[in-house]
């Protein structure tokens, strides 16, 4: 019985990189080759296109202030209107503190929210999503080790009852190798989402999987070229992880990194 449970709200459970959870894709761009080498090599990126190598129209796009951190990310659809527009916040110690996707939908749009807060001492503390209507439909709170690391997370639903937990495991280099996400079924956690990350000698990322239910869905990969720069992809779709999509990349960067 708790089996057939399982598997009747798997069929209804977001995968993590699909449209629900582009709510909050922050959440998964600290994993983002391109945001947070962006902010570790300081390469002055301005902008980020991700074309896709079939048909060389624009499928994503990323935008960063001067100081590294991302302020927009744009999703386009196959015929190159808006999909959705996310929009980031930060205070003036650079920590986001809120966010908003816009998702464009037939014949209207709808937005959804984000609010960061953190500890005393500059950590994230709790993140709240508010719907399109504005009621809050998830709570997160954080738990980390003696090193600052993130190792454990919680989500509730606006109603405070329990939905997800997740840990987080590092290898020797400290780059995240690992992220288990548990779904909370008849009084005790089962895992439904694995996470996988390798990273290259450059502590680049260059693979990402999940596997559901110890099921493979999808693998992620990701090569570089100068100054560590992602400059490929092979990457699942958000709405079919059946088909794979091939991306390059092309930067524009701030005047003062130009020779």
């Amino acid at each position: 019985m708790r089996l057939f449970i399982v598997l009747t709200m798997i069929l209804f459970l977001p995968v993590l990189h699909g449209y629900a959870q582009q709510v909050n894709p922050y959440d998964d761009s600290s994993f983002n080759p391109v945001s947070e080498r962006n902010k570790i090599l300081k390469n002055h990126i301005r902008s980020v296109k991700a074309i896709n190598s079939a048909d060389k129209n624009v499928a994503k796009e990323w935008f960063f202030d001067a100081k590294g951190n991302i302020i927009k990310k744009t999703i386009y659809s196959d015929k190159g209107n808006t999909e959705s527009e996310t929009q980031f916040i930060y205070d003036n110690t650079m920590r986001l503190t809120s966010e908003r996707t816009t998702f464009a939908l037939a014949d209207t749009t709808e937005t959804y929210y984000t609010e960061y807060s953190y500890d005393e001492t500059g950590l994230k503390e709790k993140t709240v999503q508010f719907a399109s209507d504005g009621s809050i439909s998830l709570i997160s709170s954080f738990k980390y080790n003696e090193k600052r690391f993130l190792i454990e997370s919680y989500s509730y639903s606006g109603d405070s009852s329990l939905q997800n937990m997740t840990n987080y495991s590092y290898d020797v280099m400290n780059n995240i190798n690992k992220r288990l996400v548990f779904k909370w079924f008849e009084e005790d956690w089962v895992l439904i989402n694995t996470y996988v990350y390798f990273f290259d000698a450059q502590n680049n990322l260059i693979e990402v999987s999940l596997a559901r239910l110890g099921n493979l869905l999808w693998t992620d990969v990701f090569s570089y070229g100068s100054k560590n720069l992602l400059s490929a992809s092979k990457e699942h779709d958000m709405q079919d992880s059946k088909y794979m999509r091939n991306y390059i990349y092309v930067y524009d960067f701030y005047p003062e990194s130009k020779k």
